[in-house]
């Protein structure tokens, strides 16, 4: 939803950008075609009140059984994995709490949140069976970004035991009920968000990191040995898939304002009217523009990605090759072939990340 939105722009900027990701990468098919890409998306969780941050007991989560609690500060060094968390998104709503340096997920103590007063601890591995949801969690939005963090199964939600995170080595419990009072932030959490690698290129596209969480649950490496990694060929496929999608739906309408999506076929002059600003879409005829602009027309110069220098005549000739009529067909590849073309400077991209690359045009 948020890479189609948009009327005529084929989902704007940030989706022109992954479609021609989409036709930089090789097939995940094909030869050299990287299934493993690093792709982070990590978080420190913090204390919505006296801001103290979530850390396994000792530091990090290296064993089974670590408890985890709050703590003054967080670590901004090399080894900030440890205190960091990853979200693995079961659907929209529902997702794994996991340990970003060691892969630990989080679960309640004896596997159950059954009870008020049971802590959360680190464990190895997952439950992705039928009672899986017993280790899944559900965010609950408040005001500024504010959050409560709820048990998925049972419905408890997590605080701190005594009810405020005032000190350190105060441990993380489940508790019914939650306060939406004055004080309601003591029980409230925030995420401090961390992007790198394609996520990081991703989301200067305009990506929303809610997004790119759920790309990374998606497209994650099914070898759970290979942490903050998606096959980013399968990625680049389906982007481009949908770009082409969205590509079809946004051209017919040109054809269906026009009255002639049943024939596929619109007139020469009567396109370069509508490219000239003369006339615009408007129900199923052509209307003169009203006098507060042509937002119409320049919807569609900018979903045909067309040069601004190129005139009205100029594009239409080269559209319909010398002919009275223009097809959805020409009119896509004309398209296709001007969002695909070759940068001046085509090269092999580095695309976020050390050691990771893909041939095609640079992304821009």
């Amino acid at each position: 939803r948020e890479l189609t939105a948009g009327p005529l722009s084929c989902g704007g900027a940030v989706f022109s950008a992954l479609a021609e990701l989409g036709a930089g990468v090789p097939s995940a098919a094909g030869e050299g075609a990287e299934a493993c890409t690093p792709f982070g998306v990590h978080f420190y969780l913090q204390d919505a009140k006296y801001g103290r941050y979530v850390v396994a007991g000792g530091g990090e989560a290296s064993c089974d059984g670590a408890q985890l609690h709050f703590t003054v500060g967080k670590d901004p060094g090399r080894d900030q994995r440890r205190m960091q968390f990853v979200s693995e998104f079961v659907d929209e709503h529902r997702f794994y709490l996991r340990d970003a340096k060691l892969g630990r997920y989080v679960q309640p103590q004896g596997g159950l949140a059954c009870k008020n007063g049971v802590e959360l601890q680190f464990h190895a591995g997952k439950d992705s069976g039928p009672d899986a949801v017993r280790m899944q969690f559900v965010r609950e939005a408040d005001a500024d970004g504010k959050f409560y963090l709820k048990d998925a199964k049972f419905g408890r939600y997590v605080h701190p035991r005594g009810g405020q995170a005032d000190n350190n080595e105060v441990a993380l419990v489940f508790w019914s009920g939650k306060d939406s009072g004055s004080d309601c932030t003591r029980m409230q959490f925030m995420a401090e968000y961390e992007v790198s690698h394609v996520a990081e290129r991703l989301q200067q596209m305009g990506l929303q990191v809610a997004t790119l969480d759920l790309i990374a649950c998606a497209f994650s490496d099914p070898d759970e040995s290979a942490l903050d990694c998606i096959n980013l060929c399968l990625l680049a496929e389906g982007c481009a898939d949908a770009a082409e999608e969205q590509l079809d739906r946004n051209l017919w309408r040109v054809f269906q304002a026009a009255g002639e999506d049943h024939s596929g076929t619109l007139g020469a002059a009567q396109f370069e009217q509508v490219l000239d600003g003369s006339l615009m879409a408007v129900g199923d005829t052509f209307s003169p523009p009203p006098s507060e602009g042509n937002s119409s027309c320049q919807r569609l110069r900018a979903a045909l990605d067309l040069d601004p220098e190129l005139t009205a005549s100029e594009v239409v000739r080269h559209i319909a090759q010398g002919g009275r009529e223009i097809t959805v067909e020409a009119l896509k590849d004309f398209v296709v072939a001007r969002r695909t073309r070759p940068r001046p400077r085509d090269a092999t991209t580095i695309v976020g990340g050390e050691g990771w690359k893909f041939a095609g045009p640079q992304l821009t």
